[in-house]
Formats: C-alpha cells, sequence, structure tokens
C-alpha cells in the first residue's frame, strides 16, 4: 500500500471515529473470534448463525430458554491462540421486527470461560447449539407453525441443545410407479431421503390448490417452504424427496423446460419431516410456475392462515400476571411470524386492555404493525399516531415515526406493478451496514516503591462496514473491518489497522465461490489471517474442493502485503453421509525466503446427532516428518439435560515450521541463516525451538431447575522442554499442572433479564498453586440502561519459596442506549495487588478506565 494510500485510510478511519462508535479497543487483536453473522429462515424458526474464526466447543448458555439476551458459555478446542482467546470483540447487526438481533460479543478478557454474548432489541425464546463444523454457535427463535403444516413447536428443552434434532425411523420400502417415473415414495419413507428440488422462488405466496399436477410424479410431495434473504420473504416451491442428488437431476430433465432455474437441495431433517405429509402430486410439464404465482398476487391474496385459536381469557375479577403477559407477547408473536395477524390484533388488543404495564409500549407498536401487515392501513396510523402521543421519545418512536411517514407517503403514490417471477428472482437486494466508534483507554501502574506511571493513553477508532446481495442465484459481501489507534504517549506509535478487507461471492448455479482480500480461515491447513484469495467449487452436493493461495498477516498494522512468506493449498469438504458425517482433507504448503517453510496434509472428522458430537482434526508435517497437532473433542447431552464433554490435545508449540529456527538468532532472515546452516542443520534448529504440548479435558454441565445450572472440568496439561542449540538456551519441562473449574449460573434472579455467575477455580501449576473466586451479574436496571459488576480474588502461593500474592480484581462496565443505533459504553477497573516475595512486601495498585461511544448504521 502507498503511502499515498495509507494516509487516505487513516483519514477514513480517523475523521468519521471523531463522530462514533463500534468496538471495545480489545477488538483490534491480531486476530479476531468472531468472524460474521448470518441469519436464515427455515420454515419453524428463524437461526442467527455466528461464525467464528477458530473451532470452539459449547459449554453451556444462559438464561437457559429465552430472555432479550443469551451468554453462551465455550471452551477452545486448542489453546495455542492464547492471545486470541484474551480479548473483547463485536459485530454489529441491525435489528428489525422478524430479527430483533442487536450485537454478538465475544469476551475473553477475564479469567476463566470465554463467552459469547447475544443481544436482542426484545425478549425472545432460543435454543442454542454449535455449529456442525465447530466454527458457528447457532440461535434458533422459534416461529409459530400453523396447524395444516405440523404440530405445534415442542418447548424448549431445560438443557442445550448441541445438534440437529434426531432423525426418523427408517424407510419404508418404496411403492411402486408406472415405468419410466421416479419411484413413488410412501411419506413415512421421506425422512431417509434427504435430497429435494426448489422449482421456483417468488416473493408472492403460492397457492398449492392452483398448481396442476400429472400422475409421472404422483407420490412424491410438493411443498413450499420460506425463507428470509436480507429481511426479504421468499416463498419456494419444492418437490420432494430423493434417495441421492443423481435422481434429483435426473427429475430435473423432465422439468427443466417448465422450470430452467430448478436446482437440487439438501433438505434438513426438519423440513423432511414437515412436510412427510404434504400434497403428494407434481406440477405439470408447462409453464406453470408464473401462472400459479401470479393468479395468487393477482387476486391481492395472503397465504391461507390457519384459523385462530379461540382467545386467551382472563381470569375474572384479577390482572393477569406478568408471566400470563409474556405468554400472551410469545403468542402474539408467533402469530405475527406465522403471518396470523388476525391472531395477533386480537392479543394485542387484550395486552392495551390491561392496566398499564411492562408490555403496554411494546404491544402499542406491534399492534399498528399487525394491522398495517393485515392491510388494515386506515387502523393501523390510528395505532402509529396513537403510540407517539403516549411515547414520544426513544428508539421505539423513531421506528413508529418511519413507519408512519411510509404510510402516509405510500397513499399518495400509484400502485406498483406486481413483479413477474423472473424478474423477482433477480432482483437487486443490496444492504449496507456495519457500525463506527470511538474510544479512549486509560491504563495506570502505581507501585507503592515508585512513582505512578500512565503506561497507555490512546483513542482507539474502529470501523466496521459490511455490503451485501444475497439473491436466489448469487450471493455477494463486501467487508472491511479496521481502524487508526491514535497514541496520546507517543505519536510515532500511532498506527493504522486493517483487520479483514476482502469481497465475497457465490454462484449456486454451478457452484462456484470466492473470497478475495484480507481474510481469516483455520481449516485445510491455513494458520490464520492472510492476504490472498480462497476459491471453492461444488463438485458434487456433497463435495466441496477448495483451492486457497496466500501471503500469512502477522498483524493487522501491516498495511502492506508481506510477499517474503506465502502458501498455497488444496482442500475438499465431504459431507454429509449417514446423516452425521462430515470429513475435510487437505494437503498446503508454505515457503518463507523462498525456503519450504512448512509442508503438511491433515484432515478434520466430525459427528453430529441428538444428543453426541465429535470433532477432530489432525496435521502431519511431511517436509519435517512430524505430526503437528492430534486433537478430538466430543460432548454427549443426556435427556435430562446433562451434558459431559472431553477432549484431548497433544500440539507443537508453536506450530512446526522453518521460521521457528530463528529464534534466538538476532532477527536474521531464513535467507541469511540459510548462508550459516545446511538444510538438515535449519531443519534441527526449527525442532529444537518447538515444544510439544498436551491437554486433557473432561467436564459436565447440569440444569438444577429453569433458573440454575451447575458446571464444572477438571483439565491436565504438560509443555515439554526444549533443548540448547544455536546459542540458544535450554527450557525445562513444566511437569503435568491440573486445573479444576465449578460455576454455578443463575437467571432472573432479581428482576428478568438478569444474570449471575459464582466460580471457583484451583491450578496446581509447576511452580505454585493458583485459587481464584469470581462472581459475575449483568442487571437491566432500565431497558435502556445495563450494568455488570465483576469481581475477582486472586491468591497465588509459590512452591519453591514461601513467596504469595493477593489480588482484588473490581471491574465495572455500564451500557448505556441512547437511541436505536448509538450506545455508550465505559468501563473501569483495576488490580489491588498484596505482594509478598522473597525481597520483601508492597503494594501494587493499577487501574484503567476504557470510555467510548458506538454508531450502528
Amino acid at each position: 500500500m502507498s503511502a499515498r494510500a495509507l494516509w487516505w485510510l487513516k483519514l477514513l478511519v480517523a475523521v468519521p471515529a471523531i463522530a462514533i462508535a463500534a468496538m471495545s479497543p480489545a477488538a483490534a487483536a491480531d486476530f479476531g473470534v468472531l468472524s460474521s453473522i448470518d441469519v436464515e429462515s427455515t420454515s419453524n424458526a428463524t437461526e442467527i448463525h455466528v461464525r467464528l474464526n477458530l473451532p470452539m466447543r459449547y459449554l453451556n448458555h444462559a438464561p437457559q430458554k429465552g430472555g432479550d439476551f443469551v451468554e453462551v458459555q465455550l471452551r477452545p478446542v486448542s489453546t495455542s491462540e492464547v492471545a486470541v482467546l484474551q480479548q473483547r470483540q463485536s459485530l454489529p447487526w441491525k435489528s428489525s421486527v422478524d430479527v430483533p438481533l442487536v450485537d454478538v460479543i465475544y469476551e475473553g478478557n477475564f479469567p476463566g470461560t470465554p463467552t459469547v454474548v447475544v443481544n436482542f432489541s426484545r425478549p425472545v425464546s432460543f435454543e442454542v447449539r454449535v455449529g456442525r463444523d465447530f466454527r458457528s454457535i447457532i440461535i434458533s427463535i422459534p416461529k409459530a407453525q400453523t396447524e395444516s403444516e405440523s404440530p405445534a413447536p415442542a418447548p424448549i428443552p431445560s438443557a442445550a441443545v448441541v445438534a440437529p434434532p434426531p432423525p426418523s425411523p427408517g424407510p419404508t420400502a418404496p411403492e411402486q410407479t408406472q415405468a419410466g417415473a421416479p419411484p413413488r415414495v410412501a411419506p413415512a419413507a421421506v425422512e431417509a431421503l434427504p435430497f429435494t428440488i426448489n422449482l421456483f422462488s417468488t416473493v408472492t405466496p403460492i397457492d398449492l390448490a392452483k398448481v396442476p399436477h400429472i400422475s409421472a410424479f404422483d407420490g412424491h410431495q410438493l411443498y413450499t417452504t420460506q425463507a428470509t434473504v436480507d429481511g426479504k420473504l421468499w416463498h419456494r416451491l419444492r418437490l420432494g424427496f430423493f434417495a441421492d442428488a443423481a435422481s434429483a437431476k435426473e427429475a430435473i430433465t423432465l422439468l427443466e423446460a417448465s422450470y430452467p432455474k430448478a436446482w437440487v437441495a439438501r433438505a434438513s431433517q426438519q423440513e423432511r419431516s414437515q412436510h412427510a405429509g404434504s400434497q403428494a402430486v407434481m406440477v405439470a410439464p408447462v409453464a406453470v410456475a408464473a401462472t400459479a404465482a401470479g393468479a395468487t398476487a393477482s387476486a391481492g391474496s395472503q397465504p391461507a392462515a390457519a384459523a385462530p385459536s379461540q382467545p386467551t381469557q382472563s381470569v375474572a375479577g384479577r390482572q393477569l400476571s406478568e408471566e400470563e403477559q409474556t405468554a400472551l407477547m410469545d403468542e402474539a408473536r408467533t402469530a405475527m411470524t406465522a403471518g396470523d395477524y388476525r391472531r395477533a390484533n386480537q392479543i394485542y388488543t387484550k395486552i392495551l386492555l390491561l392496566p398499564p404495564g411492562k408490555y403496554s409500549q411494546e404491544a402499542q407498536e406491534l399492534l399498528g404493525l399487525a394491522r398495517e401487515r393485515n392491510g388494515q392501513i386506515a387502523h393501523a396510523k390510528a395505532e402509529y399516531q396513537q403510540y407517539l402521543r403516549q411515547y414520544p421519545d426513544g428508539p421505539g418512536a423513531e421506528r413508529v415515526q418511519q413507519r408512519l411517514a411510509g404510510l402516509l407517503t405510500a397513499s399518495t403514490l400509484p400502485q406498483e406493478k406486481l413483479r413477474s417471477v423472473t424478474a423477482t428472482g433477480s432482483a437487486s437486494n443490496w444492504q449496507v451496514f456495519g457500525s463506527l466508534s470511538q474510544f479512549y483507554r486509560r491504563d495506570v501502574f502505581d507501585p507503592e516503591s515508585g512513582s505512578e506511571t500512565t503506561t497507555q493513553s490512546a483513542v482507539f477508532n474502529n470501523l466496521n462496514v459490511t455490503a451485501r446481495n444475497r439473491g436466489e442465484d448469487f450471493d455477494f459481501r463486501a467487508q472491511f473491518t479496521g481502524g487508526y489507534d491514535w497514541d496520546l504517549l507517543d505519536s510515532d506509535d500511532s498506527e493504522s489497522r486493517v483487520s479483514e478487507l476482502y469481497v465475497d461471492g457465490l454462484a449456486r448455479n454451478p457452484g462456484l465461490s470466492a473470497r478475495l482480500g484480507r481474510q481469516t480461515r483455520s481449516s485445510g491447513g491455513v494458520l490464520g489471517r492472510f492476504d490472498g484469495a480462497l476459491l471453492g467449487y461444488q463438485i458434487s452436493p456433497s463435495v466441496i474442493g477448495n483451492v486457497v493461495l496466500g501471503f500469512p498477516v502477522a498483524r493487522t498494522s501491516d498495511t502492506e502485503v508481506d510477499t517474503d512468506k506465502y502458501f498455497y493449498g488444496l482442500s475438499f469438504d465431504l459431507g454429509t453421509y449417514w446423516e452425521h458425517w462430515d470429513f475435510q482433507t487437505y494437503i498446503i504448503e508454505q515457503k518463507a525466503d523462498d525456503l519450504v517453510d512448512r509442508r503438511a496434509v491433515g484432515g478434520e472428522l466430525r459427528y453430529f446427532d441428538s444428543q453426541r458430537s465429535f470433532f477432530s482434526l489432525v496435521d502431519y508435517d511431511i517436509y519435517f516428518n512430524k505430526l503437528n497437532t492430534i486433537l478430538g473433542v466430543g460432548t454427549w447431552t443426556f435427556e435430562n439435560g446433562t451434558s459431559i464433554n472431553a477432549n484431548i490435545d497433544y500440539r507443537n508449540s508453536p506450530i512446526l515450521t522453518l521460521t521457528n529456527a530463528r529464534q534466538g538468532q538476532g532477527g536474521l532472515t531464513l535467507e541469511e541463516l540459510s548462508a550459516l546452516f545446511t538444510d538438515d542443520e535449519l531443519k534441527q534448529l526449527a525442532l529444537d525451538r518447538t515444544a510439544t504440548s498436551t491437554t486433557a479435558t473432561l467436564g459436565a454441565s447440569h440444569p438444577l431447575s429453569s433458573q440454575f445450572q451447575v458446571s464444572g472440568d477438571v483439565t491436565v496439561t504438560n509443555l515439554s522442554g526444549t533443548p540448547a542449540s544455536g546459542g540458544v538456551p535450554a527450557t525445562p519441562d513444566t511437569g503435568y499442572e491440573f486445573l479444576y473449574n465449578l460455576q454455578l449460573t443463575g437467571s432472573s434472579l432479581f428482576k428478568t433479564g438478569d444474570l449471575g455467575i459464582v466460580g471457583l477455580r484451583y491450578a496446581d501449576l509447576d511452580t505454585s498453586n493458583l485459587y481464584t473466586l469470581s462472581l459475575n451479574a449483568r442487571y437491566p436496571v432500565t431497558p435502556e440502561f445495563r450494568i455488570n459488576p465483576r469481581f475477582d480474588v486472586i491468591y497465588r502461593k509459590n512452591k519453591n519459596d514461601s513467596g504469595k500474592r493477593l489480588t482484588y480484581r473490581p471491574f465495572l462496565r455500564l451500557e448505556y442506549q441512547l437511541k436505536r443505533n448509538i450506545r455508550f459504553e465505559s468501563e473501569i477497573g483495576g488490580d489491588w495487588i498484596e505482594d509478598d516475595s522473597t525481597f520483601g512486601s508492597e503494594t501494587i495498585r493499577t487501574y484503567f478506565v476504557n470510555l467510548g461511544y458506538r454508531v450502528d448504521f
């Protein structure tokens, strides 16, 4: 990057940051745990996928069933990236009625277990599970299901859901059909047939009653699904189900004249179970797609909703309790997501007839929205105006004002013509969102034996921008995350940062994907952030080939591409097989100064079912002929909610590369070292600088009630020593070290939405014993104002001498939501240390202040 381009980058990031806010400065770490957020809509749930840059295993979450936030506790599959785990990072999201997500925050800057906090704009019910690749967390917010589709959703279990729903019973024998047609399938057999055909997609509802059929496909299931893509609801006509992709593609050849954009999809177990008994007919081979959708659209109708259930009756002579009102609000929300606006109108009106209470404001706003979506425009305007009279200030007033303005504007404009199915399928759907922030951080060190010293005084400016377009045929995404750190102590130490800067594209047909730019990857043998390209091709529904090439990035402040070190590799993602198994295999080579730095083969194996999950990874360096990494992680959840987990991890530390030979060599490059040592001697130096780490963990968690859960684990670890060579002294073996952790979590203890955690930890280390007591709480003072106090007491007793240290660590975090998109954040904390060593006793005080604000757009 040229000096002029770098100057413009500083200007781009620093100037807007004078106006606003987004991430804590800790998010400036050279490698972040959080990657991105995606939202997917199924027929009965909205799923929030929090993508991670590292594989993590799920431990527990709280609250267990619902609230306006959820805190998910994780444990890294590997602890090799310690600096990555000890940071704070956030990702913004533009909240909406359908997806009430505000942001996702990763917190790893405290002793103990890393957590991911997902904040919602209103209370919701949810389920939490880890993704199949262990690199995502999925928060599922249930929707209502109409009587004609499937039974009501089962209650949310009190324990974590660690895998997709269980498979249905095995298939029954397929029925025979006429020659030349796909075999007829009995509904009970649908569960074993994982493939379906997506015939076409439209934003207008599809009326199956108006779709003709022919006998050639009689017995297959013709059904509709819904998918929300960037806030737009798509209706999909699908034909299922097929045993393999080849059978589905063969069926497409009979339909391609009528449905040129039909494509094969893998149906989830949930989709198969739900539509196993759907209408067993097939669309005739004529161009009926537009006709069917157009007929529905021209009638101005909406999808037929199930008959509304009977209005919930209050108990005569008394006001409904808060729990009963909460249940009513949940019922109304599920009615809204199901399109049953008449039922939602009934419930919100019922809430508003009660004396003013907790849900009055929200019900008034949503009543207007329900009437608007039900086509009652005049009623909607009246409800919105009533809301503004009662609640003229706050983020809700801004939303309502915008909706009201939209209705008033729409009433003065001519009706827009309905789009055709073809036009809809390719319509542009751009979204641009992100956040800007500015935080001031000050750290002070104040020892009893010396003067107070300011160790850090800096302004951290951050910019996070995402632009994306998601459609039926193509997806496009551009991402920038970076900033400018203004060091107030020494301006020469100020620096720009670029954490992410890439474009990402996907063409579903023919199944091509590409990501170009600065990005992060932790699979396929790639070791983290790099500047380069990742290309993928879907060879078959269960095989994806990937090619990666790039230049490793050591620090985000490296704003220029370092071409002295580069890598290239090939990998294959395989699965899902037998409903539960996924695999990955790869080969990769990295060079530094034109010398082989690393040449490795490896892969991953993953297993998921309704109760058990397993993840394993192997990396073997064929240049050094040494095993780099082997690890395995397993979790088993029982019906009573008890979960046990185990982890074993053997790896080189750091990972074995020829670059390790540079340690202790005075900054000489590999090219310079190669002039002093033979190839074999250089490889031996690298081996001598590489220790081996072994870690094993056994843990369990158990829900004591709907409010409380207890968890704990035991870990044993060992780090080998390294020999003396090349002028570098030897390092000793740590021996086996043991760590014990016990934690009690409670939610809604004093007020709905609060959270309390008590943790005890004991570490039997090589040179000391360490005892820790942690108290952590989250408390919503008001809907706009939250506090997060924390207090740790840490006691360390040396084994080799009489030294000991007692540390008190108070911390307070305050968050205030000024408007829907503006939030102020402040943190204050420090350490009070009583140190008693062989050199004497001393009191040491440290403290920090972190103040800032954030604006989402």
